[in-house]
């Protein structure tokens, strides 16, 4: 039940920030008119979207982590009147685990 509360509350986190970094471009946009040159705002956009990109991966994963979490504490039993078979929870585990290994790779490169 914990990882399940734990998993929710990454993923507000996340909106959280995703929400913040739109905010950010638009203001830094907005500040870019009078006080930054062209290559300041090229490279505060791309921290911007970098981070972005991040925690759209973030979600995704645990958007899948947490069809594997609900499926542990028997939600869909409760709710569907079946569980999710072992073929679900392979999948939904093994797209999460791409999606870190591909945020890993991208940090390499």
């Amino acid at each position: 039940m914990w990882w399940l509360f734990g998993i929710i509350t990454f993923m507000i986190y996340c909106l959280k920030t995703l929400r913040k970094t739109y905010t950010d471009e638009s203001d830094l946009k907005v500040a870019a008119l009078d006080k930054m040159t062209v290559l300041e705002l090229k490279q505060n956009l791309l921290i911007i979207s970098k981070l972005r990109h991040d925690y759209w991966l973030n979600l995704a994963r645990a958007i899948a982590d947490l069809c594997i979490a609900c499926n542990e504490n028997e939600i869909p039993l409760n709710l569907l009147g079946k569980r999710l078979n072992k073929g679900v929870d392979g999948f939904f585990g093994m797209m999460s685990s791409s999606i870190y290994l591909f945020s890993l790779l991208q940090f390499k490169a």
